[in-house]
């Protein structure tokens, strides 16, 4: 249960990334800053050792480098494309045309930018930053996993959350200016103390194994609960069951509705999707 619960917490600190409506084609591929794609002066990639199943992930992009401990290449390429189907980054699902070895092969990736990317860098917006960051990767998986994709468009399932008629409940405003502290949460709990709504988004997506739109308009941190029973077809990485569930509490969208006073629906939208032409383990150095 343990280390269930670890990987939970693992998975919603990766939701970020996927706290945003699916786009078209055109609106996924990060904007060219330049003619040529941007690429890392230096980088590390070493094979993290075989023997046992890492018990953490830990990415961190910083003003003058990017570093991932303990990562598979299914991760890095989910980064890279900002793909957002949770199923691709919590593993439940390969990347279309991907070799299981993603899966298996974690790596230790350490990578320094120059001080062209670096000036370049200081010129753009929060956004336009966060593009260039994942061109770098994507000019590292060419070069180094000899990376080369296709993008596809597919329609998928995906949720809206909005607020319920009558509004939020048992939902505490916190000021803006106070830190999101780590919350508890197992397989049929979790609790939460000044986060944004977008952390309780991020469970969701695990949990429903599918993108969610944030149409509440809350802003700001809450501290708030919620005691919930998994859905049947909740999933989770190969290997990696999840315990019974408890059939006494009610399932996420009537938990959302009757504990928060948030309306949770299914809806369509259109997905953008790579497929894998090839790709090679990288050689260790």
């Amino acid at each position: 249960m343990q280390k269930q619960v670890g990987l939970l917490l693992m998975l919603v600190s990766m939701a970020p990334g996927l706290m945003k409506a699916p786009r078209s084609r055109a609106q996924s591929q990060p904007e060219q800053a330049t003619a040529k794609p941007p690429s890392f002066e230096v980088i590390s990639i070493k094979p993290y050792p075989q023997n046992y199943w890492p018990t953490s992930s830990h990415m961190d992009f910083t003003a003058d480098r990017f570093e991932w401990r303990n990562t598979i290449a299914q991760d890095l390429l989910v980064y890279a494309y900002d793909l957002r189907d949770p199923k691709l980054s919590h593993r439940a699902r390969l990347i279309p045309g991907g070799a299981k070895w993603m899966f298996v092969d974690w790596f230790d990736v350490q990578a320094k930018m120059s001080e062209e990317n670096i000036a370049a860098l200081r010129k753009l917006g929060p956004r336009q930053q966060e593009l260039y960051k994942r061109q770098l990767v994507q000019s590292m998986l060419a070069d180094r996993f000899k990376l080369k994709v296709h993008h596809v468009t597919r329609e998928g399932q995906a949720w809206e959350l909005t607020v319920a008629k009558g509004g939020p409940k048992n939902m505490k405003r916190e000021p803006d200016d106070v830190d999101g502290k780590p919350y508890f949460a197992d397989s049929n709990h979790a609790q939460f103390e000044a986060v944004p709504v977008a952390m309780l988004v991020g469970l969701i997506q695990i949990l429903k194994d599918a993108p969610v739109l944030d149409k509440t308009g809350l802003t700001g941190n809450y501290d708030f609960k919620l005691e919930f029973s998994r859905d049947s077809d909740t999933e989770m990485p190969p290997g990696k069951a999840l315990p019974p569930t408890n059939d006494s509490e009610p399932m996420i969208a009537d938990a959302l509705k009757d504990q928060l006073g948030l309306r949770l629906m299914p809806i369509k939208l259109p997905m953008d999707e790579i497929v894998i032409d090839h790709i090679e383990k990288p050689s260790p150095n």
